[in-house]
């Protein structure tokens, strides 16, 4: 995986699973950024649709109450802080653009290098990435059979569509 993992300091068990479930939600928004990139803008390509980008940007962030959150030291929260600040950026641009798929495609790469980023400190401040668990087929490889739109798009473009 892109991110590492570091060991955390030992906290109440409260801080230690809201410190985890932030951490789970911060890998998870990066790792289907990246895995549904190259759907996402071929449905933005074919249907000019921003539900499915909105839905992957989804996050609890602005959910959490403060009184929680004050549990947790300023180290920890600002990092967080600067992920979901950038994340709410790329919302506003995928809210608003009008761009073709190209620069889109362009854009979307930028960005999710620089939630990347801000994601690898944040998961250092909560203490590491949550364990990834990877669902393998038969033959030992990793299985993802509900995100493998790849073979759909280059099918669909094979008899003549645009990506």
């Amino acid at each position: 995986m892109w991110y590492r993992r570091t060991m955390s300091t030992p906290t109440s068990p409260r801080v230690e699973r809201l410190r985890r479930l932030i951490a789970m939600e911060i890998a998870r928004i990066v790792d289907d950024l990246e895995t549904r990139q190259r759907f996402l803008i071929h449905v933005w390509s074919k249907h000019r649709d921003r539900r499915p980008f909105i839905d992957t940007l989804y996050n609890r962030w602005k959910t959490i109450d403060m009184a929680l959150l004050c549990e947790l030291d300023s180290e920890t929260v600002y990092p967080v802080e600067s992920f979901f600040r950038e994340l709410d950026d790329f919302r506003m641009y995928i809210s608003y653009t009008e761009d073709m798929p190209t620069t889109l495609t362009d854009r979307y790469a930028v960005a999710v290098d620089v939630l990347r980023e801000y994601a690898e400190e944040a998961l250092d401040g909560l203490g590491g990435a949550p364990a990834h668990v990877d669902v393998v087929d038969a033959d030992g490889d990793e299985s993802h059979p509900l995100l493998a739109f790849d073979d759909a798009i280059d099918s669909e473009n094979a008899d003549g569509g645009e990506e």
